[in-house]
């Protein structure tokens, strides 16, 4: 080997000691008996390590775990503070129905009222075409029947109850039954209806 590699490797050598010695002067040891070495040396080796019992010992456990436990509470209190304001808005807005959603609402509920008006009309219309069949026949008792359901219908409705009054004149003629009750159909329609001549008609029937 040469003289010149010889030289050359010293140098190198040279040059690692004094990185390794610089880094040296830096370096903090952070282990245990280091700390434990300068606290010792701070207080001056007059250090009390006082023993614990275990009772003290549990109760100092159980004051770190009800300090937890306190903690805790109060953190979820807050963040409940905190949320509750989002929480209510949100079920606000989940809960309350939306303009459209109540013109919809609306909108559905007008036309069942319409469909079951629309029902009612048929069925008034068939119970007094079939109660004027029944008439035809001369079963006064299955007319009265049908036509007083068209009054349960529509009870304010005129046709309904004139018809009904009809059926009453005529079993009264026929069989003399229900004379009474037809009469005072008849007197109460003349009260709200004075001039129909129908009625007036179907009035002197019943006194006779």
């Amino acid at each position: 080997m040469g003289l010149g590699n010889i030289e050359g490797m010293r140098v190198i050598l040279r040059n690692n000691r004094q990185m390794l010695r610089k880094t040296g002067l830096f370096k903090k040891d952070q282990s245990f008996l280091s700390s434990r070495k300068e606290y010792l040396k701070a207080a001056k080796g007059e250090v009390d390590f006082k023993t614990i019992s275990k009772s003290e010992l549990r109760a100092l456990r159980e004051k770190v775990i009800k300090n937890r436990k306190a903690d805790n509470l109060r953190a979820w209190l807050i963040t409940l503070a905190v949320m509750a304001p989002f929480i209510i808005y949100g079920l606000h807005i989940l809960i309350k129905p939306s303009p459209q959603s109540e013109k919809k609402n609306d909108k559905t509920q007008q036309i069942l009222v319409e469909q079951k008006l629309t029902d009612d009309l048929n069925e008034f219309h068939f119970l007094i075409e079939d109660g004027d069949k029944w008439i035809e026949k001369r079963n006064w008792s299955n007319a009265i029947y049908r036509y007083k359901q068209a009054t349960e219908l529509f009870p304010n409705e005129f046709e309904g109850n004139y018809r009904l009054a009809l059926a009453y004149s005529y079993q009264c003629k026929d069989l003399n039954v229900d004379c009474e009750v037809g009469k005072k159909l008849t007197n109460r329609l003349l009260k709200y209806f004075p001039e129909e001549p129908d009625l007036i008609k179907l009035k002197i029937d019943f006194d006779k």
